[in-house]
């Protein structure tokens, strides 16, 4: 009496509509696998494929080989390491003479805060993570306040984690962000001000800082893109 081995499949793809942080790992999903031949099912392997196989790992397999009959699951767990749908497939590789090769399409989404840093007036500020803020001459005593506009350009929430002076002329007042307006959800905006009431004639100078939760990048050498300087 010959055997043949047979498999099945109880997932197509996996991950739609499931989003994380970049960095944050999801819940394990899992792709139901049968052996509904007349001999053993065996798994050779389990490997995935894609521009960005890196974002998905495997968390589980199943018995092998898998007698008749039997019912077991792959686990599939996903990292997002860049932000939108990253390119990958996961391949199962097994003994059933049906279907020896089998493709799982993966659909996870990453998020990323970004934040864009602007003079609000346009004073000659520019943008980005370094901001240059410039006040015209302001006579001795008199007081002049400017905005920033800080924006989450990105596709996640951005924490605000801390906003100091870390070198300053005692020239000038900055009233940062408080509380819940510490959050900034995808495309908004939030001002904070600045002031100058000169002390002394002649250029006066002050360095704020801004740090955030936006995660180190994912390069062989991780770079830390979450701090921005005016």
């Amino acid at each position: 009496i010959g055997s043949a081995p047979s498999v099945s499949y109880g997932a197509s793809n996996l991950f739609h509509k499931i989003s994380r942080r970049l960095g944050d790992t999801s819940a394990v999903q899992y792709i139901p696998i049968s052996s509904t031949g007349t001999g053993a099912l065996t798994v050779n392997s389990v490997y995935f494929i894609g521009l960005n196989p890196d974002n998905y790992s495997v968390s589980r397999l199943p018995v092998s080989p898998m007698a008749p009959g039997k019912t077991d699951s792959i686990g599939i767990r996903f990292t997002p390491k860049l932000e939108g749908r990253p390119d990958a497939a996961v391949v199962i590789s097994t003994n059933g003479y049906n279907n020896p090769w089998d493709t799982v399409t993966l659909f996870g989404v990453g998020r990323l805060g970004r934040l864009v840093v602007a003079a609000a007036s346009g004073n000659g500020g520019g943008y980005g993570s370094s901001v240059n803020l410039r006040f015209d001459s302001v006579a001795l005593g008199d007081s002049v306040c400017q905005s920033l506009s800080l924006t989450n350009t990105g596709s996640d929430t951005l924490k605000i984690l801390r906003q100091l002076v870390t070198s300053s002329d005692y020239d000038y007042s900055f009233y940062p962000l408080t509380g819940p307006d510490t959050m900034l959800i995808p495309g908004q905006v939030k001002l904070v001000n600045v002031c100058f009431r000169p002390i002394k004639a002649g250029a006066r100078i002050a360095t704020i800082r801004f740090f955030t939760n936006i995660p180190k990048t994912f390069e062989a050498t991780p770079r830390d893109t979450s701090k921005f300087n005016v």
